[in-house]
């Protein structure tokens, strides 16, 4: 009889061992937008599990969207466009570590309001079997235009990539003109700054600044508090 029960035993702890994985993902599944215009975010944390140093690469798998949207991704450092599924770099992870900076997804429906689902999948370098995936969907809120303006909703997207150390992107839809983006060191000294129209899409060159955290701050023609962004130069 005890034979047989540490059998039973020495059976499931193995069981266990083999399927256990080693990266464990958290963050929202499922990402609303009520402006179709502006690119959606959907960041992640992910953490090493193991008590070993993990290099950990990210896969992308459609599995819903439409022609002539957008469904990109950072990770590594780096940042891939629609037509790139597994990033070119990986990111360390020492035991235990977690990560909630570095993935970012991004969908851009270009005003459209399709939704989109994406999975994404992490595993170490050396071992693809070993992949936790998490599935997202996009979606728009249903709000008529009334609803809409009645809110007076103001909408700016995370700079994206970020980190960089080169070109950093945004999109914005303000319910005002003459409005501005300040980009501020963490002592609150202005670096950079840019004028914005109603909405669009805009870039800024990030390149010869300082590595270091910085604020985007955006303001409207009364020089009114909006929100802020945060920018890792790298």
């Amino acid at each position: 009889m005890k034979k047989s029960f540490l059998l039973i035993t020495l059976t499931f702890f193995f069981s266990y061992l083999i399927n256990a994985q080693s990266i464990s993902l958290s963050g929202a599944t499922t990402i609303w937008t009520n402006d179709p215009c502006v690119m959606s975010e959907a960041p992640l944390a992910v953490k090493n599990e193991t008590t070993n140093t993990l290099n950990i690469l990210c896969k992308k798998i459609i599995i819903d969207t439409t022609s002539g949207t957008d469904l990109s991704f950072c990770w590594g450092g780096d940042c891939y466009p629609e037509f790139v599924y597994l990033s070119g770099s990986y990111n360390t992870l020492d035991p235990g570590e977690v990560d909630d900076i570095d993935f970012k997804g991004y969908y851009e429906s270009f005003c459209d309001s399709f939704p989109a689902t994406v999975k994404y999948c992490f595993y170490p370098e050396t071992d693809p079997a070993d992949s936790t995936c998490i599935i997202i969907s996009y979606h728009k809120h249903l709000l008529s235009t009334t609803n809409v303006s009645e809110l007076n909703l103001n909408e700016v997207s995370q700079f994206y990539p970020n980190p960089s150390n080169n070109l950093i992107s945004f999109n914005y839809y303000f319910h005002t003109s003459n409005n501005k983006v300040e980009i501020v060191d963490i002592l609150g000294n202005k670096v950079k700054e840019l004028s914005l129209k109603t909405s669009g899409k805009e870039s800024i060159y990030v390149g010869d600044l300082k590595k270091g955290i910085y604020f985007g701050n955006f303001l409207n023609e009364k020089l009114n508090l909006i929100t802020v962004r945060k920018l890792i130069v790298k």
